[in-house]
């Protein structure tokens, strides 16, 4: 799974090593590139307590999922379990017949009937498994793309994440 970003203090590593190349490549703005790159990890860590704070008081930790696995590195910050009918992080994999099958028995039986799916993804197997279990979609953001409306409104990272955060609040009952 590449979606390392979706964990914020692996974003914050990530800045941390862009800030390394960035000044090895212009040393003369070291100090600049510094300075941002400590304002946006205090922000990445603002956002990992924000939330930490929000799926704190989950005593169901499963999430249902309808599309490919994005939400690896975000799951295992937040000691989250993910099920998902794809197997593995293929974009072009296709869930089977019976994982999709399991996932509905499953989600029919969890305490909230949500299954997240990812933006601008085709939602057709989280439909599914919605109308099979009687549940509810929302989205989940993995902030590998945007909409060309959040591109010219100027959406962020952290938009997206506060996205994630208000779908999870509202599909866990938080």
């Amino acid at each position: 799974d590449p979606h390392y970003w979706m964990d914020p203090v692996l974003a914050g590593m990530m800045v941390r090593n862009i800030c390394t190349a960035l000044s090895d490549a212009d040393p003369e703005r070291a100090k600049l590139f510094s300075a941002r790159a400590d304002t946006l990890c205090a922000q990445l860590q603002a956002l990992d307590a924000e939330i930490k704070d929000t799926l704190a008081p989950l005593d169901e930790r499963t999430l249902y999922f309808g599309g490919h696995n994005a939400l690896y590195y975000f799951a295992r910050r937040y000691e989250l379990d993910i099920r998902t009918p794809y197997e593995g992080y293929s974009p072009d994999a296709e869930p089977s017949a019976r994982s999709i099958s399991k996932l509905m028995d499953a989600l029919a039986d969890a305490k909230h009937k949500v299954i997240f799916y990812e933006e601008l993804e085709n939602p057709r197997a989280a439909e599914t498994i919605a109308e099979g279990a009687g549940a509810r979609l929302l989205p989940l953001f993995s902030a590998h793309n945007v909409s060309q409306d959040d591109l010219d409104g100027g959406t962020t990272y952290f938009d997206l994440m506060r996205r994630n955060i208000a779908s999870l609040r509202e599909g866990l009952g938080l």
